[in-house]
C-alpha cells in the first residue's frame, strides 16, 4: 500500500508526506502504533522525513 501511495498518490493529491489536521504523517502513525517494520520501511526505504517536532510530539503522546 505504501509503495502504491508513493507511485500513484501524487496524481490524486495524496502522498506519504501529507499531514492530517493534527499535523501527523504516516511515519508518525507508525511510531505511535509501534509498527517497527512500517517505520523502518518509511524512513529508510521511502525516505520519508521525520522532523524533530513530529518526533517529540509522538514521544509526548506515548507517555500519556
Amino acid at each position: 500500500m505504501l509503495k502504491y501511495l508513493r507511485e500513484v498518490g501524487p496524481a490524486y493529491g495524496v502522498g506519504l508526506e501529507m499531514e492530517n489536521s493534527y499535523g501527523l504523517t504516516p511515519i508518525v502513525y507508525a511510531m505511535i502504533n509501534n509498527q517497527l517494520y512500517t517505520f523502518v520501511y518509511l524512513f529508510f526505504k521511502m525516505r520519508c522525513s521525520l522532523t524533530a517536532e513530529r518526533a517529540s510530539w509522538t514521544a509526548t503522546q506515548l507517555v500519556k
